[in-house]
């Protein structure tokens, strides 16, 4: 696993450097980054659990069929014959291109930003969801026709991201939920369903298992619905709702990430001046986490990979308005419990294991086995 922590040393260095110099050496430090994480993760070899799917995809036209964005850039490689590593390549290239503009444009310190991006996901969006990823890029580039109520332009946002993952009809509904998170009576329901759902949470009840068994007693013939369907057979596999000491590995790892934020909001919203997007979709994220967290794989899609943005730049935020101790503590802890989180993770997996296809051979084969061993392991089997 040495690759991921010479990266990560790499990219903490740079974060200090960033915070520390105050942009006198941006010139070169973000070409750099964009350098190193663009080699480290787009000349990747087999590493992931879903590159196994995604391969057989592209070579065996096997497995899902998935949206026509995807399907159309995959026969457009296809049709010149490059290889599915130059896919990986050029999706990465378009991906990482748009992290970049997006952490540039709302962090003050966008490697920071980045560092917990990657770290806060587990690598999933550098990773495993190729798709998924695509729509968050368009999205988070799409914020400002959010916040400016440009109906056209973020409709044409989204229409793109759908092309690439379904998810984004979810994101699509926010163009017409986020007017009502400024309003003073619907923000007493939000206050309302944050407090209940950290109550439901702290007493370990699942709001999502108990609406699924409501709705199995009354209307037993939606068990053989798609959506519903899959969530039904996601609740009773434990592999997908996680187990009691995940949850308190896991819950520990991101209070903690949310404390700078939680202790620093007033500094926050002085530098923010007046613009309260992150902040209305931090507190929006966090009825997320708190109603979704015992399904795993609920979890895992709509707040670690789509709704865990805000924290990416808050937390940025929160060491850039601190000084002298208060900043270097920040800066140190998140560093420090990222960095753990990044050498448990590598060490939990074993289909993560790294190798870059410039200097080494990688074997599908191999790796298809890796992850079926996995699976095994863990019950993620039907």
């Amino acid at each position: 696993m040495l690759p991921y922590y010479v990266f990560f040393t790499l990219l903490i260095f740079c974060c200090f450097t960033e915070v520390y110099t105050e942009g006198r050496v941006n010139k070169l430090l973000y070409p750099f980054v964009f350098f190193i994480y663009l080699f480290f993760f787009g000349f990747r070899g087999f590493v992931g659990w879903d590159v196994i799917n995604y391969y057989a995809n592209y070579q065996y036209n096997e497995h899902d069929t998935f949206e026509v964005g995807y399907s159309i850039l995959v026969d457009l490689f296809r049709y010149f014959d490059f290889s599915y590593f130059s896919l990986v390549f050029f999706i990465t290239l378009l991906q990482s291109i748009g992290f970049f503009f997006f952490f540039r444009k709302y962090s003050p310190y966008p490697i920071v930003s980045l560092l917990i991006c990657i770290s806060m996901n587990a690598m999933h969006l550098q990773i495993e969801t190729l798709r998924h990823t695509f729509l968050l890029v368009i999205f988070l580039n799409s914020i400002e026709f959010l916040k400016n109520r440009n109906f056209l332009y973020y409709s044409i946002s989204m229409l793109f991201a759908f092309c690439f993952h379904k998810f984004a009809l979810v994101l699509y509904l926010l163009y017409f939920l986020y007017p009502l998170l400024n309003r003073k009576k619907f923000n007493f329901l939000i206050n309302l369903l944050l407090y209940l759902g950290f109550v439901l949470f702290i007493f370990g009840l699942s709001p999502i298992h108990m609406l699924l068994d409501t709705l199995s007693i009354l209307v037993p013939s939606l068990e053989k619905s798609y959506i519903l369907g899959k969530l039904f057979e996601y609740a009773n596999n434990e592999f997908y709702s996680g187990n009691y000491s995940n949850f308190i590995i896991k819950v520990a790892f991101f209070f903690i990430i949310w404390t700078p934020i939680l202790i620093s909001r007033n500094k926050i919203l002085g530098f923010l001046k007046g613009d309260l997007f992150f902040i209305k979709m931090f507190k929006l994220s966090l009825i997320i986490f708190f109603y979704t967290y015992h399904l795993k794989v609920v979890w895992l899609r709509v707040y670690v990979l789509t709704f865990s943005f805000p924290v990416w730049i808050l937390l940025a935020i929160a060491i850039k308005v601190n000084r002298n101790l208060l900043k270097t503590v920040y800066l140190l802890s998140i560093c420090s419990i990222l960095m753990f989180r990044i050498i448990h993770t590598v060490n939990s997996y074993p289909y993560l294991y790294y190798k870059n296809i410039l200097f080494q051979n990688d074997s599908y084969i191999e790796r298809k086995y890796i992850v079926n061993e996995f699976d095994k392991q863990v019950g993620n089997v039907y």
